[in-house]
């Protein structure tokens, strides 16, 4: 039988749009030869040239599944309330591996890393748009479930240094304005 989720969601992000105003816009937030890493930005379309705080959100799925649609619901939500809301991909490092109690430990860690890497590259990118955009940069909050909460949380509270796979520099003195996790832990 023929799947009509991703229909269904097309359809609930039309409707949305229309009923609350918002406008939805997709960028690559970075790329190399063979991988990029996408996000879809949401934002209410009013006429003022108020800077707006932003959140994002980075789904859940073990690091070894799930995408940025998993986050539409939500990011609707918080444009339809005054934020720039932006559901991202990250790298599914766990996706040939296990994430369980089974899973081993050096394996997990690294996938957190890469994930709350990737958060951080999406962040820089995001501080790059913040004049097109229309972004408060004092005010960028990080959120994400399961998965996503954890590498939320790492990205906000280890040491960026830690997680500077790609040479990434957020500015010195940079800290996110807040954290939103569900489920989600620290690990050192």
């Amino acid at each position: 039988m023929k799947s009509y989720f991703p229909i269904l969601i097309l359809l609930f992000i039309s409707i949305n749009s229309i009923l609350f105003g918002q406008t939805q816009s997709n960028y690559t937030y970075f790329q190399n030869d063979t991988f990029k890493l996408q996000m879809d930005v949401f934002s209410s379309e009013d006429a003022d040239n108020v800077l707006k705080p932003v959140v994002i959100f980075a789904h859940g799925g073990g690091f070894s599944k799930g995408n940025r649609q998993a986050g539409y619901g939500f990011c609707s939500y918080m444009a339809k309330h005054g934020y720039i809301a932006c559901t991202i991909d990250y790298s599914l490092y766990m996706k040939n591996g296990s994430f369980s109690c089974d899973g081993i430990t050096s394996e997990k860690i690294k996938a957190i890393q890469i994930a709350a890497n990737d958060i951080c590259l999406a962040t820089s990118f995001l501080l790059s748009k913040s004049e097109e955009l229309k972004i408060d940069t004092c005010n960028i909050f990080i959120s994400g479930s399961r998965a996503g909460a954890e590498a939320s949380l790492h990205a906000a509270y280890m040491s960026p240094v830690k997680y500077s796979l790609n040479n990434l520099k957020l500015p010195q003195n940079f800290k996110y304005g807040g954290v939103i996790a569900g489920a989600g832990a620290l690990r050192y």
